[in-house]
């Protein structure tokens, strides 16, 4: 029987195990396609793994911290 992957923060660990997983593919496109995003989610929602899914980590520090200015 499959479990609820509470506190599970990790996508890879996540599939190895075999976890219920939700696909947010669209939310990932929605995100990566605004100049602003802010997730305020409450905790346990899932922030962490949507941001370590997809996208390497340098891509999620250039993402949060990147200026458009310079």
């Amino acid at each position: 029987m499959k479990q609820i992957p509470i506190g599970i923060e990790n996508f890879k660990e996540l599939i190895d195990k075999d976890y219920y997983y939700v696909d947010k593919t669209l939310f990932i496109s929605d995100v990566l396609k605004e100049k602003v995003a802010l997730c305020t989610r409450p905790r346990r929602f899932g922030k962490t793994l949507n941001m370590s899914r997809r996208c390497p980590p340098r891509r999620v520090i250039l993402f949060l911290f990147h200026s458009p200015s310079g």
